[in-house]
C-alpha cells in the first residue's frame, strides 16, 4: 500500500463510521458508463439489489418511485442535472424485494467536466418514514384542533 492510498484509507474510516451512524445508504451515477452503484447501506434501506446496475440514464430506478410522486421526482431529477450542482428530494418509494412503501430522503452533488456537462451524482439515501408519519399525524391531529 503506498501512502497515499494509506492516506485515502485513513479518511474513509471516518466518513463510513459518520455514515453508518447517521443511517445512510450511499449511492453513485456514473453518466459516462451509464452504470448506477448501490452500497450494501442503500440496498437494506430501500430494498433494491446491492452493487452495479445499468442506469438507462436514471430511468432504471423510477419504476421504484410512488406512481404519486414519479412525475415530480422526474422533472426535478432532469432539472438538477441540466444545470444543479446539488440536489435534495423526499418521496414514496416501493421496496422492490417486499413491497412495502417508504418515505425516503436522497441528497448529494453533481459533478460536472470543464464544458459543465454532468459526468455522474454521489448522493445518500435515508429512510425517513417515521418522520413522515410522525408529520401526518401532527398535522392532522392540528387539522381536528381547527375545527373544534
Amino acid at each position: 500500500m503506498t501512502l497515499r492510498e494509506a492516506s485515502r484509507t485513513a479518511v474513509r474510516r471516518p466518513l463510513e463510521l459518520a455514515i453508518q451512524a447517521a443511517g445512510l445508504g450511499e449511492f453513485e451515477w456514473d453518466l459516462g458508463r451509464d452504470v448506477f452503484t448501490v452500497s450494501p447501506r442503500m440496498a437494506a434501506i430501500t430494498g433494491m439489489a446491492g452493487g452495479d446496475m445499468p442506469a438507462k440514464r436514471g430511468e432504471a430506478l423510477d419504476a421504484y418511485i410512488h406512481p404519486d410522486d414519479r412525475e415530480a421526482v422526474i422533472a426535478q431529477r432532469k432539472a438538477d442535472l441540466a444545470k444543479g450542482d446539488a440536489f435534495s428530494s423526499e418521496f414514496r418509494q416501493i421496496r422492490p424485494d417486499d413491497g412495502r412503501i417508504i418515505w425516503v430522503r436522497t441528497a448529494g452533488v453533481i459533478m460536472r467536466d470543464d464544458d459543465g456537462r454532468a459526468t455522474g451524482v454521489t448522493g445518500i439515501v435515508q429512510d425517513i418514514t417515521e418522520r413522515r408519519l410522525d408529520d401526518d399525524q401532527r398535522q392532522q391531529l392540528m387539522t381536528e384542533l381547527d375545527h373544534r
